[in-house]
């Protein structure tokens, strides 16, 4: 099977990402439920007041992964991203976001509307994020047991904030 085939089929049967950030040299790591795109996008909302929300602000550069519960005598199988993350502010971006959660989450047509008036209205005291990842690695040793290691290098030039 092909990685980026693996990798989506691994993104559709997991709901919680684990994501990296960093402030002042600390590092820091949180849970989300996600949605994601055909691109590899992985979305999730979050509240501003959040440390994770706040560093992301500081420091774009993220990192994360996707396992699923782990089942004894199971292979090892799991994602690591690299990339940055965003919060999204555009209507047709949050447009996309939302859609990629209402569709995984199955959230009404009516909630999805509620959500982006908020977050567009600036009422929300959370927002909508995407994590736009560089590179993703998928560790599997079921089907690959002598190279478990698999790299998905992302095609796309990122934004990457100052973090001096």
């Amino acid at each position: 099977m092909r990685v980026k085939q693996l990798i989506n089929n691994y993104l559709k049967e997991s709901y919680l990402l684990q994501i990296a950030t960093s402030g002042h040299n600390i590092p820091w790591i949180c849970t989300v439920c996600f949605g994601f795109d055909t691109s590899f996008n992985l979305y999730w909302f979050s509240r501003h007041d959040t440390r994770h929300s706040q560093e992301i602000l500081q420091n774009n550069c993220v990192a994360g992964t996707v396992v699923l519960p782990y089942v004894k005598g199971n292979k090892s199988r799991g994602l690591q991203f690299a990339g940055i993350a965003v919060e999204l502010h555009d209507v047709l971006e949050i447009e996309k976001g939302l859609g990629a959660m209402r569709k995984r989450y199955d959230m009404s047509k009516k909630r999805e509307i509620e959500l982006k008036n908020e977050m567009v209205s600036g009422d929300a005291n959370y927002g909508l994020y995407r994590f736009i990842p560089e590179e993703i690695i998928l560790y599997d040793t079921k089907n690959f047991p002598d190279a478990p290691r698999q790299v998905y290098s992302m095609t796309t030039t990122l934004l990457r904030k100052d973090t001096e």
